[in-house]
């Protein structure tokens, strides 16, 4: 072996030894293999806590405002129109104490006029009857002593004409005086007993000028015809210068101020609002039904409107006498006040509105808000310590997305959301929790 042979064997065994240290140096740096652990492979379920809390019934309904106050639009005399109500058109706004329309008042005030006349003349002439009882009164007073004096005298001549102190013509001279004054006497008393006759007349005719009086000044008032009420015109058949009579329907105006909601609840539903009343899913369909309705708090009315949905306060005043025999609904009747100013009726609530009604019931102690996912009837799907437990339960009321109910739950209880997965009781399971409100 030449030398150049064996410098390439040493240089050849160096990077040999070389590579070896290297791989030993970088596989010193390396982590040492585990086992491969197995995947966890339980179904991962949604879920949400379940607790026991005191929840109020809120009895939800829905329905109509409709308006309390109607005024059926006529005229109350007879004549033209002379003037309108720039807002009597239908779905004009009026406002309590407005002028609707007027009629003609010119033939009234002449009839007034005539009538102020009447009166005065009446007047006049009950006065002047008054002073002529006081002179025929005088008068018949007069001739009565007259009549007295002159019988006492014809009586004295009588008597001296049978003495013979006087002739005959003398007494009869007496007696035609008493005669006389007999008939002027008479006179005086027949005028003085028609006096009060005449007088009483007069008073009467005082008394017919005023009623004439009293019924021209209402007839005139009657020409203007006042809104009753602050509404809205619902229809109106009226023009200027047209020609009423007293009756003639001429509009309709509808009242804004106060409105009326016709609720109509299942019989089944009243033991949430009375939980002291009597049993009415036994009641007769003809039973008087007398309710304490003023235990009830304020509902709350919705609409249901494009413009916008507040809520707003309305009291129930009564209850319909007896349960729907076909419905089997008991009808409870709302009550809601707008407050119109001279803005019109912007903002407010219109009859027709259609609405939704919450009406507060009775709170439910120690119970359970079941989700309706979680049902399989009659039991329910929970989640206990990471096991899928099935439990029964105790309906109470149906609330639409949950069932208000009684059922048993532990710490650690959770409802199942997962509404087309159904497990078997015992699976272990994982959960993902929603923390839903219901």
């Amino acid at each position: 072996m030449n030398r150049e042979t064996k410098l390439n064997l040493v240089f050849a065994l160096v990077f040999l030894g070389l590579g070896g240290l290297g791989f030993i140096t970088l596989s010193s740096f390396k982590k040492p293999v585990s086992k491969i652990s197995s995947a966890d492979i339980r179904p991962v379920l949604r879920t949400m806590p379940a607790k026991i809390v005191d929840h109020q019934i809120q009895i939800k309904a829905f329905g109509t405002l409709r308006p309390m106050d109607r005024f059926i639009i006529k005229s109350e005399v007879t004549g033209s129109i002379r003037a309108m109500h720039q807002n009597l058109e239908a779905g004009g706004v009026i406002l309590e104490g407005e002028v609707l329309f007027e009629v003609d008042p010119t033939p009234f005030e002449i009839q007034l006029s005539r009538s102020r006349a009447n009166l005065e003349k009446a007047q006049a002439t009950l006065q002047q009857r008054k002073v002529e009882l006081q002179s025929l009164t005088q008068s018949y007073n007069t001739e009565k002593e007259s009549l007295r004096i002159i019988s006492d005298e014809e009586i004295r001549y009588r008597d001296m004409l049978k003495q013979g102190t006087v002739s005959r013509q003398e007494y009869d001279a007496r007696l035609n005086q008493k005669q006389r004054q007999e008939v002027t006497y008479q006179n005086a008393l027949n005028r003085y007993l028609t006096q009060p006759a005449l007088i009483a007349q007069a008073q009467a005719d005082l008394m017919n000028a005023k009623a004439s009086l009293n019924q021209s000044e209402y007839d005139l008032s009657k020409t203007r015809v006042i809104s009753p009420l602050s509404g809205k015109i619902l229809r109106k058949s009226i023009f200027k210068n047209q020609y009423v009579s007293p009756g003639t329907d001429l509009g309709e105006l509808v009242g804004l101020e106060r409105l009326e909601l016709e609720v109509p609840l299942p019989s089944h539903e009243l033991k949430f609002l009375f939980p002291d009343g009597p049993e009415f899913l036994g009641m007769p369909e003809s039973s008087p039904v007398n309710l304490p309705i003023h235990s009830l708090g304020l509902a709350i009315i919705t609409p249901l409107t494009p413009s916008g949905n507040k809520p707003l306060p309305a009291s129930i005043k009564r209850v319909s006498p007896v349960l729907d025999p076909q419905k089997k609904t008991l009808s409870f009747f709302l009550e809601i006040h707008n407050s119109l100013s001279g803005a019109g009726a912007a903002g407010i609530l219109l009859p027709g509105t259609f609405c939704e009604i919450t009406i507060p019931g009775q709170t439910l102690k120690a119970v359970v808000k079941i989700p309706r996912l979680s049902i399989r009837e009659p039991q329910v799907q929970l989640v206990e310590d990471g096991l899928v437990r099935w439990r029964e339960f105790i309906p109470l009321r149906d609330e639409g997305s949950f069932i208000v109910g009684q059922l048993s739950l532990s710490d650690t209880s959770e409802f199942v959301l997962n509404a087309t997965e159904v497990f078997k009781d015992g699976t272990a399971v994982r959960t993902v929790k929603e923390e839903k409100r219901l």
